[in-house]
């Protein structure tokens, strides 16, 4: 489904590109935001023009700032800051039940394993995830691409001139400003990490960042290198938890961040100053890429 997806993303790269021209264009607003929001959005079928609702919807969940899986208190301030949209969702899911139509909500309500398919309720979890995740991650990759480029020009420039390398620098962008700090795992057997004992049915947290740079892992692991290899990024997850949307995020960011280079000469951010930074202490990536460009 994935695969299938890469022209609609092209034509919907295009159009944005369109309106972009000049000096102080607001990456996020302008790219970022809107390309994987649409594309999500169209996949799962519910409206794109509703991106509106989404992205307050994901601020409100992604920006709290406790974090503690542990605790009862922000396990409920969760559960209360979804619940529009799981009322949203759910009333797509319901329509569906009724009559289905050619998209991934469809597929998720007729879908079956052993003759038992799936309630309400997981598949507004699933749907969830999917819209949350599926566009947050692009998002921030496609800023911390441009803050990579910002910081290492000759990197930058050699992307620019060989565009095969698109791929890797993708890679390495998500190795070096990884948009998701940790992931959150529980603990299946009392078991023993580096000395520190863990017991059974613990919530746990890898840091990704931390992996992404480990130097006996990555030689001179401080250096963005597009043409790393091997590199074994550990930015969406790793086992059985890898994360779905990993093609995705990565069609879209190649697609984006190709145009982006052959539609304009020069693309430098505008004034560093005004760069905004999300404040979620789980999330690395900017709200607001002032850019100045040309075509």
């Amino acid at each position: 489904m994935v695969a299938s997806l890469e022209p609609r993303i092209a034509e919907v790269t295009n159009e944005l590109l369109d309106d972009i021209d000049g000096t102080g264009v607001d990456l996020v607003e302008s790219l970022a935001y809107p390309l994987p929001v649409i594309v999500i959005a169209e996949m799962l079928g519910v409206p794109a023009s509703d991106r509106g609702l989404f992205r307050k919807w994901a601020d409100d969940l992604l920006t709290s700032q406790n974090m503690d899986f542990n605790d009862p208190k922000f396990v409920e301030e969760a559960k209360e800051k979804v619940r529009d949209l799981d009322a949203y969702l759910l009333e797509h899911i319901v329509a569906r039940r009724k009559q289905g139509r050619d998209d991934l909500l469809s597929k998720l309500v007729e879908a079956e394993i052993d003759g038992e398919g799936l309630d309400d309720g997981e598949i507004t979890n699933f749907s969830r995830l999917l819209l949350v995740a599926g566009h947050i991650t692009t998002t921030m990759l496609l800023g911390n691409a441009m803050l990579c480029f910002h910081d290492n020009p000759e990197a930058a420039a050699d992307v620019r001139a060989n565009p095969t390398l698109l791929p890797s620098a993708v890679e390495e962008i998500l190795r070096v400003r990884s948009p998701f700090l940790f992931s959150a795992r529980i603990t299946a057997v009392d078991t023993e990490l580096a000395g520190t004992p863990i017991p059974a049915n613990k919530m746990v947290a890898p840091w990704l960042l931390s992996a992404n740079h480990d130097e006996r892992q990555f030689p001179d692991p401080e250096r963005f290198d597009p043409h790393r290899d091997p590199n074994r990024q550990s930015g969406f997850g790793h086992g059985i938890h890898f994360c779905l949307g990993a093609p995705l995020a990565r069609l879209e960011a190649r697609v984006a961040l190709a145009a982006l280079l052959n539609r304009f000469s020069d693309i430098e951010i505008a004034d560093p100053a005004a760069v905004v930074y999300r404040e979620s202490p789980g999330m690395y990536g900017v709200k607001v890429l002032p850019l100045e460009v040309r075509r």
